[in-house]
């Protein structure tokens, strides 16, 4: 990190806080890591798209629905589309929604999400997606038991150990499984 942060080239040097984010992720500093890709949007403009998803995902597991407002906002802002884009933008709909109690409007947009990253062949992003869906949902809503268990593979496949760890800790913190009811999500 002090050899990217040093370099004249702001786009490069922003790279820094990029791995510091990632660092932060993998032991559930969300707070610090969403700081860095906030930090990275601020001053790269070349890497803005693709940092704001980021801040907004780790918003959404620190519990910071204004944080992910915000994000959001500015991602928005940019005009910036595609459909990699738009699944961001659905993980970070679903987690603002998760996070104000609309769990139907969550579970469409954990959806939209999850069906976008997996036509893309997005493994990652869906993994992650998982993380926020279990963390802020719980295991209960449809599908994300079903979810937790690609994501496991996906970063068993990646060596990803920090991130199983996550995982396995969001499950654990979820509880069992119990019977969803019909009037928690509609349709």
């Amino acid at each position: 990190t002090a050899a990217l942060g040093g370099l004249d080239d702001v786009d490069v040097a922003a790279g820094s806080h990029d791995l510091e984010a990632f660092a932060d992720l993998t032991v559930g500093d969300h707070r610090s890591a969403y700081d860095h890709w906030m930090q990275i949007a601020s001053l790269s403009d070349l890497n803005r798209p693709y940092c704001l998803p980021r801040a907004g995902n780790a918003a959404v597991l620190a519990g910071d629905v204004d944080a992910v407002r915000t994000a959001l906002t500015q991602l928005d802002a940019l005009g910036t589309r595609g459909r990699a884009i738009d699944a961001d933008r659905h993980a970070m709909r679903a987690g603002i929604a998760a996070l104000e109690g609309d769990t139907g409007t969550a579970i469409a947009e954990y959806r939209a999400a999850m069906t976008a990253w997996r036509d893309l062949g997005l493994p990652w992003d869906e993994a992650l997606t998982t993380l926020s869906a279990v963390t802020r949902l719980g295991r209960s809503a449809p599908g994300v038991d079903e979810w937790i268990e690609s994501a496991r593979a996906i970063y068993r496949r990646f060596g990803a150990t920090p991130m199983v760890d996550l995982l396995e800790a969001a499950v654990a913190a979820a509880g069992p499984v119990d019977a969803w009811h019909v009037h928690d999500f509609p349709g």
